[in-house]
């Protein structure tokens, strides 16, 4: 079974967001993530969707200032990012290959993030205003959905409780 499977990814990253310990040596970028990685590269590329999809899901959780020690910048500031964003969203005919939530997911993460009013201004969530709010009305229903565990029938009672 995966004690995982059950979760969405920006439930996930909300709970990831309390593991504090971890913070500066966690990675999940598919292009800096090697065997025999330099120690001294940084352990996100700041390029790929998935740095892109991991950034702002925490960032719907975790303080901008902690946001940018961990990832060396701020990504929703980054106007290269654009498109990526876009593709994430589902605006593009394209989805990113990398192992990224769905467009609600993504969506849900922007308002979350505009919630926080730590990202005002930022390119990035200007783009999702002017472009992709408007696809994703009821972000009150995605939370209930997707920040909520779903029943999963192979995972074991004495470990359920460890996901609510």
């Amino acid at each position: 079974f995966s004690l995982l499977r059950p979760l969405s990814e920006i439930k996930i990253a909300e709970m990831f967001a309390e593991q504090k310990n971890y913070f500066s040596f966690f990675s999940s970028c598919n292009v800096n993530f090697r065997m025999n990685r330099n120690p001294d590269t940084p352990l996100w590329c700041g390029e790929c969707a998935k740095c892109a999809f991991v950034f702002l899901c925490l960032a719907a959780f975790v303080p901008k200032t902690k946001m940018q020690e961990m990832f060396g910048r701020n990504f929703l500031a980054d106007g290269t990012l654009l498109d990526t964003y876009r593709d994430l969203l589902g605006l593009k005919e394209i989805k990113p290959f990398e192992c990224v939530g769905s467009p609600d997911e993504v969506a849900l993460a922007f308002s979350l993030v505009d919630e926080r009013g730590e990202y005002k201004g930022d390119i990035c969530l200007d783009m999702f205003h002017q472009e992709a709010s408007g696809r994703f009305p009821n972000t009150e229903e995605l939370k209930k959905i997707l920040l909520s565990p779903t029943a999963h029938q192979t995972l074991p009672d004495e470990f359920a409780g460890l996901i609510k």
